[in-house]
């Protein structure tokens, strides 16, 4: 049986920063340096006429109102006393007063308010300029502004930091235009013959070159952070690819480091029973990446995998668990792979009949110190005492660090209390308000480990 099938508009493209930036149009994110804003709001582009009215029909006669109502809130400016704190306070207060009148907000428009171009040494948007003023972006990695009467250049580490960001937004808009799908998948092709722990490889490339037969048939180079050097043009499109599919591999990497820290015997484990806590749509579209953990350990017979959230849709909760296609090598070795989805919150579903114990929990990216504290607290307090292990990862470390510190008081033993995660995705994408400025995160950036003393 196929995967439970997730609609693509759920796992869509999000709006490329390079679009918000009007870097590109905001219709079919083609870069151009020959753009149209829009005349009312001037906070989108366009390249045609086409695009521009395709997106007025679509939903911009709506959007255009929200940031015209933005932008009247703020007039010119002189450039002093102003800083990161007082831009991003009035940032926090924007998306406050759109949440709170949209209560069904949609995320295209969030990312515009946040997003917004300002001058990275006076902290003015282009509304609290003078009129003989105006914002340049930088020309290098379109993504930090001037304004006229300011420095014309920035930092050249954070440049060349979201000129990469940047190159890898692109390579996701050409990809979701050959297939469209913002991600990938790179699994290994044929099951591996003996296992090699992933705390022998030093990351994603060592991983690729000598765990994984995915790049046997390119001849190409790349760097420890997977970008090509030299090679024909396809090669490099390779490379560029397996780079985007870390966004996903990531969760079985992250899984099988767990396990390699908790369980001496994994090599020998026939079966393993994973609970993907807080599952949502980034876990359903890659749910043929949890493969990867049958193609590296050989012992490995049967894989189950419990998804268990509440933005799980309706539509897809399993009555009994799902036996998934495997690969013709896997489904020769007798392996299986089994799915079960779950709609409702963790500390419900370990009290249903559908609850079995796994070897381990998993909670991506959860953010239960920042969003949704009250429903993820009896969860929190049930995983506290639970008798398996649960992995959590965040996007940064600040998130890291106030999770930590909300189950240190419930006295839980850490397995692994803290660190970057090795197995992080690559692609880096931009925090538009944290406590400082230019910070870039990526999909399980860090990560930590609770659970019994021994497992």
């Amino acid at each position: 049986m196929n995967p439970p099938t997730y609609d693509q508009h759920e796992a869509r493209l999000l709006t490329p920063i390079l679009a918000v930036k009007c870097a590109a149009c905001f219709v079919c994110f083609k870069l151009s340096s020959n753009l149209r804003k829009c005349v009312a709001c001037k906070r989108v582009a366009y390249c045609s006429q086409e695009c521009q009215k395709a997106d007025w029909n679509d939903e911009h006669k709506a959007t255009c109102k929200i940031l015209r109502a933005s932008n009247a809130k703020y007039h010119a400016t002189a450039a002093v006393n102003r800083d990161w704190d007082v831009y991003s306070a009035e940032k926090w207060e924007d998306i406050e007063q759109y949440r709170h009148k949209h209560h069904m907000y949609k995320e295209s428009i969030q990312r515009l308010i946040l997003h917004e171009p300002y001058c990275c040494y006076c902290y003015r948007r282009s509304t609290q300029l003078e009129t003989c003023e105006k914002l340049q972006r930088c020309l290098s990695c379109a993504v930090v502004s001037f304004c006229t009467n300011c420095p014309q250049s920035h930092a050249l580490k954070t440049c060349e930091a979201f000129q990469q960001v940047m190159t890898d937004e692109r390579f996701v808009i050409e990809h979701n235009e050959r297939t469209e799908k913002s991600f990938a998948i790179g699994c290994t092709e044929k099951p591996r013959q003996r296992y090699t722990p992933l705390s022998t490889v030093a990351g994603w490339q060592e991983y690729y070159t000598k765990i994984s037969d995915i790049m046997d048939t390119y001849d190409v180079s790349m760097d420890k952070e997977v970008r090509p050097i030299g090679g024909a043009p396809m090669a490099q499109e390779f490379v560029g690819l397996m780079r985007l599919a870390t966004g996903t591999m990531t969760m079985a990497l992250t899984i099988l480091a767990a396990l390699e820290k908790v369980f001496p015997n994994l090599s020998t484990m026939p079966a393993i029973r994973i609970h993907i806590i807080g599952a949502a749509g980034n876990e359903i579209v890659a749910l043929t990446v949890f493969e990867e953990l049958l193609h590296l350990l050989p012992s490995l017979r049967t894989l189950q995998l419990d998804l268990v959230g509440l933005d799980i849709p309706t539509r897809m909760v399993t009555q009994k668990p799902l036996n998934m296609d495997c690969c013709p090598a896997c489904t020769k070795a007798g392996r299986i792979r089994v799915v079960s989805l779950w709609r409702g919150a963790y500390h419900d579903y370990v009290k249903s009949s559908a609850f079995n114990r796994p070897e381990l929990g998993i909670a991506f990216q959860s953010g239960h110190s920042q969003e949704s504290t009250r429903e993820w607290t009896p969860t929190i307090l049930h995983l506290a005492k639970a008798a398996y292990p649960t992995v959590f990862t965040t996007y940064n470390k600040t998130e890291m660090l106030e999770e930590i510190a909300i189950l240190e008081k419930t006295g839980v033993h850490f397995i692994l209390r803290g660190e970057l995660n090795k197995w992080r995705a690559l692609h880096g994408h931009l925090e538009a308000l944290e406590l400082r400025e230019h910070e870039i995160y990526h999909q399980n950036q860090y990560w930590y480990m609770i659970g019994p003393k021994s497992t």
